[in-house]
């Protein structure tokens, strides 16, 4: 009878045939924003003016599910343990409307098209959203506040936003201290929004006719 000797299989050539080492755990996937109370409510928005939140532009690069980091040399590589769970341009839509939401009253706010046409939109573009390896969080937006039924701004900014966020010395950037910085930087953006969405409320709140009186007045 022969006997067959088996050589040990070292654990990188066992990893490699199983494709993968058990141990190996998937990224962690980042949303956006801070989550919506979890206290029941009603609210009744009756004859109340709507905006709509138009979908945020993104550049390509960075509208992906990758969550990415600049480095000096001008190299962008993803954080390896970490992901978005949407599009950076969706994510940037659904916290920007969510946070304009709890900021204003009187009004709704709404990122998806309503069935009869909005009394005003938001458009707002980011020329760049992303954070650097030095620990900074850099957000440059522009946004018009548009009333919809005269084609009228309302309101219009160029915006550069900085928030820091700590880098470890002898590891990689963590996931969730970008993500940390980059909500307070929609939260930010959404306040300098609110302010003049409050000092228009009264002419979105006008009736079409009365908005054409104004403006032939003026």
């Amino acid at each position: 009878m022969r006997l067959f000797l088996l050589r040990p299989v070292t654990t990188v050539a066992l990893c490699i045939a199983l494709g993968g080492c058990a141990n190996d755990q998937p990224p962690d996937t980042y949303v956006l924003g801070r989550p919506s109370s979890t206290e029941a409510a009603v609210e009744t928005y009756t004859d109340q003016p709507v905006i709509e939140v138009k979908p945020v532009l993104v550049p390509e690069y960075l509208d992906v599910t990758e969550l990415l980091v600049r480095y000096p040399d001008n190299r962008v590589a993803p954080v390896p343990d970490a992901r978005w769970g949407e599009r950076l341009s969706m994510g940037a839509t659904r916290s920007l409307s969510l946070d304009l939401a709890r900021r204003v009253t009187g009004v709704i706010i709404t990122a998806t098209a309503p069935t009869d046409p909005s009394e005003g939109q938001i458009l707002v573009e980011f020329e760049t959203f992303e954070a650097r390896a030095d620990g900074v969080v850099v957000l440059v937006a522009r946004w018009r506040l548009l009333d919809r039924r005269s084609g009228d701004i309302l309101a219009s900014e160029r915006v550069t936003l900085r928030e820091l966020y700590p880098v470890p010395r002898e590891t990689a950037v963590e996931g969730a201290e970008v993500v940390s910085a980059m909500t307070r930087l929609i939260q930010q953006l959404a306040d300098r929004i609110a302010t003049q969405i409050h000092r228009s409320a009264a002419q979105l709140s006008a009736e079409p006719h009365d908005v054409d009186l104004a403006l032939d007045d003026s």
